[in-house]
């Protein structure tokens, strides 16, 4: 209701502008990050790949970056391509679609994604 439709940071809450700053910050600091040097950038970045590549950098975040790009190929590709109507992928991509605007996600906070992790385990075994 007190959003400017025109405004893309109006819409996104303020998100925008941090999602920027912390591009701005990486061009300074790919590397290690937050490691090596402090932020000007007052919150954290609703965006789970952003949010680790401001922690760690590039190096820093590479093992973790990824297994997150991995679980979107496969999971993609599972449900595009091989037609796999597996509700634990679809569980999946929704937590995938939910780190693109939260941080904490897909890897916590563990109660709420427990569940997704234990059926997704359960369909990996069952497809082998």
């Amino acid at each position: 209701m007190n959003y400017i439709s025109t405004d893309l940071n109006s819409i996104s809450a303020g998100r925008f502008d941090v999602y920027i700053k912390v591009i701005d910050f990486l061009k300074v600091h790919p590397f290690f990050g937050e490691l090596i040097e402090s932020s000007y950038i007052n919150t954290q970045p609703h965006n789970f790949l952003l949010n680790k590549f401001l922690q760690f950098g590039v190096l820093g975040s590479f093992p973790v970056a990824v297994l997150y790009i991995s679980l979107w190929v496969k999971t993609l590709y599972s449900i595009i391509i091989r037609k796999d109507n597996n509700l634990s992928l679809y569980l999946l991509l929704f937590m995938l679609i939910v780190s693109m605007f939260e941080y904490t996600y897909p890897f916590g906070p563990l109660t709420t994604v427990s569940l997704t992790w234990f059926m997704y385990g359960r369909y990996l075994k069952s497809s082998l």
